[in-house]
């Protein structure tokens, strides 16, 4: 998992994808807001659009779309699970 901002400014703990990646790596912004559906969501200033991030997540499409996911769910991994999952400070965060 890793600590990430959402396009509101609130934190959450996503689950490592691709799509993660990409934002990180800042080759994923979203080019216009089409549902205007958060007041404080600044399209400018956003790493992506959560609201199509988390319907293709849903959707299971998760090369254009993420999944949070508790500060516990790392107990289900097995300990040869994902390396890269970890419950500290992520790429994304400011800290």
């Amino acid at each position: 998992m890793i600590l990430i901002k959402s396009p509101v400014g609130l934190r959450g703990r996503a689950i490592v994808s691709s799509f993660i990646r990409k934002v990180r790596d800042g080759k994923k912004q979203p080019k216009k807001c089409t549902f205007k559906c958060i007041k404080t969501c600044d399209i400018s200033k956003s790493p992506c659009c959560i609201i199509i991030a988390l319907v293709n997540a849903f959707k299971g499409n998760f090369e254009n779309g993420f999944a949070f996911a508790g500060s516990k769910s790392v107990l289900l991994l097995p300990p040869w699970g994902n390396p890269e999952l970890s419950g500290g400070k992520g790429v994304l965060s400011e800290n």
